[in-house]
């Protein structure tokens, strides 16, 4: 968490989710889903970026921002502008 941009009673704006997303198998979409739905339930404007083996997949149909997993750059740039990893 970037404690230096936010007090820690500021409501999280950003959010990074790692995992073995994007690879076809359904129990990691499955949870990817879940997860981004009790996020969504707490904050409906929370913007959220997945790292995955497939972007373009896990963006449409997630309706998150989405990195590739050795895209070490991108990786870098969401990490940088996230209150949460």
């Amino acid at each position: 968490m970037n404690t230096s941009k936010r007090k820690s009673n500021t409501p999280c704006r950003s959010i990074v989710i790692c995992g073995a997303y994007g690879a076809d198998n359904l129990g990691d979409e499955t949870l990817l889903k879940v997860i981004i739905a009790q996020l969504r339930s707490i904050n409906p404007a929370l913007s959220i970026c997945v790292i995955t083996r497939k972007p373009e997949k896990t963006a449409l149909e997630h309706g998150v921002s989405a990195v590739h997993t050795f895209d070490f750059a991108a990786i870098g740039r969401a990490l940088k502008g996230a209150d949460m990893f």
